[in-house]
């Protein structure tokens, strides 16, 4: 499977890495996660907001 990354200098560089279906998988979701925020967290969050004792 070959990866493209950009490096600090702005060069594109084509790197050839063995990456299983998980493996590609897990760095998806952190990725998504980075951008979006951890979903679980947020409704863990509001659910201790909206709990009353």
């Amino acid at each position: 499977m070959g990866i493209v990354t950009q490096p600090k200098g702005g060069a594109r560089v084509n790197k050839v890495k063995d990456v299983s279906i998980d493996e590609l998988e897990y760095l998806i979701e952190q990725k998504v996660l980075k951008i979006l925020g951890d979903f679980d967290s947020r409704i863990d969050a509001h659910a201790a907001r909206s709990t009353t004792i």
